[in-house]
């Protein structure tokens, strides 16, 4: 048996008298959960829900990041950053005095992190030692996700707010593109920005604008860095080093960026279809398009090992392709609207967090002959879409809230049933902690 936690229908709020209600229904673990893909295959120890720390905190909230040596869970929560104790489930402390945070990274030493805030468009500088802010270096507008990448010791900035592009930079004639591309050009044209720092000293070395809308973005073992491109269905590829030698001389002459489509296309690498009119940095970019079937991908994982990408889509398909030529290797139906993706490389799964859709984790097994298989769909909790594993113990951690009906001041002439509005219950945030059943 399995337990799913349902919210009670707004109509039910009258008959009750507490301020926020819920329920627990009990399912029978056959039970299959509407638009969830149903398992395919077992494997010994399935996942369970194993703890819920109620930590508490008020406003949105993103990206998580685990610290497995000094085993602290580092959340990204509103105008603070959280720091969770693994062995009790303690906020040990919080670090203020943000704008708002988004992600959190931990340089490879692990005396500092790197955190996004993207009401100051600042990445702040926290020193892990005495958890102050140290530091704070300018980027683009709205900074979310951050990518270190360790061969360079890079930092790239997503900045998820794209600069709107002039009209006159619009493809002309748009009415006579397909059906596809009209979709995407129906929207004024947009430019991402990625901002890049030197990880060592913390100097800002430049930013550099990217066609379409940036999601997510990881980096491999080989100098390169993917990121996802939400309404361009693509991934793009650079090579870090190229990127930072360019800034360093400026922005691409017209010549360089010719002679950069010139070898992208001899390998076999399309330029982007929907973008008429692209930046000077467009051609430095390898971009991998994705299957029609796949919808506004924004979240990506990596193996590393055996060059494979995860790209999980809004609209529930996850697709594996191959990191070196882009080519697609598999293509697997998953939850609705994942937030994130993790590879666990010596367990051989694959976790997406679904909780934005269906309130759901698909875990895909990956076999050493390149298949990939769902082996579970788990019921977590609703919006828990932003997950991080801890590598030594093979534990997930996610975050949500608790949502309810606010009954107060609803009756007695200041509104019926019908005005009654899901809110969020105060000090109801929650990390929920996942990991196989029966394990220690």
């Amino acid at each position: 048996m399995r337990v799913a936690r349902l919210f009670v229908p707004a109509w039910f709020g009258g008959f009750v008298g507490c301020a926020l209600t819920f329920v627990s229904l009990t399912l029978p673990a056959q039970v299959i959960i509407p638009n969830q893909p149903e398992p395919t295959t077992l494997f010994g120890n399935p996942w369970g829900i194993r703890a819920e720390w109620r930590i508490g905190g008020e406003g949105t909230w993103d990206y998580l990041a685990v610290d497995p040596v000094a085993a602290q869970l580092l959340i990204a929560h509103g105008p603070q950053v959280q720091i969770v104790d693994l062995h009790s489930g303690e906020r040990v402390t919080s670090i203020t005095g943000l704008g708002e945070a988004r992600d959190v990274v931990l340089d490879p030493a692990g005396a500092y992190a790197f955190i996004s805030d993207a009401k100051a468009g600042l990445v702040r500088v926290l020193d892990r030692r005495t958890l102050e802010l140290v530091a704070g270096i300018a980027t683009g507008p709205t900074p979310r996700a951050l990518v270190y990448e360790p061969q360079t010791q890079l930092l790239f900035a997503i900045c998820a707010a794209p600069v709107v592009a002039t009209p006159e930079t619009a493809p002309p004639n748009a009415s006579s593109h397909n059906a596809s591309t009209q979709k995407h050009t129906a929207r004024p044209p947009v430019r991402s920005t990625v901002t890049v720092i030197d990880g060592r000293s913390w100097k800002l070395l430049g930013d550099f604008q990217v066609s379409g809308r940036l999601g997510f973005g990881q980096a491999d073992t080989r100098g390169n860095v993917f990121m996802t491109v939400e309404d361009r269905r693509t991934v793009i590829r650079f090579d870090a080093a190229v990127v930072a030698r360019q800034l360093r001389r400026g922005a691409p002459t017209a010549a360089e960026s010719a002679a950069s489509a010139a070898g992208n296309q001899a390998a076999g690498n399309q330029p982007d279809p929907q973008s008429a009119h692209g930046t000077a940095w467009d051609p430095l970019m390898r971009r991998f398009l994705l299957p029609d079937e796949c919808t506004d991908p924004a979240a990506l994982a990596i193996d590393n090992q055996h060059m494979r990408l995860f790209v999980a889509c809004e609209n529930g398909h996850l697709n594996v392709l191959d990191s070196e030529r882009g080519s697609l290797v598999a293509s697997l139906p998953i939850g609705l609207d994942p937030g994130t993706v993790l590879y666990d490389a010596g367990r051989q799964l694959i976790f997406t967090a679904n909780g934005g859709g269906d309130g759901s984790m698909t875990i895909i097994h990956q076999d050493v002959n390149d298949d990939y298989a769902v082996a579970q769909q788990l019921i977590t909790r609703p919006r828990a879409r932003t997950m991080a594993e801890n590598p030594s113990t093979g534990r997930i951690y996610l975050v949500t809230d608790i949502y309810g009906f606010d009954l107060s001041g609803q009756y007695g002439g200041q509104g019926g049933i019908g005005t009654l509005k899901t809110s969020p219950m105060p000090g109801s945030f929650e990390v929920v902690v996942v990991g196989p059943v029966g394990a220690p």
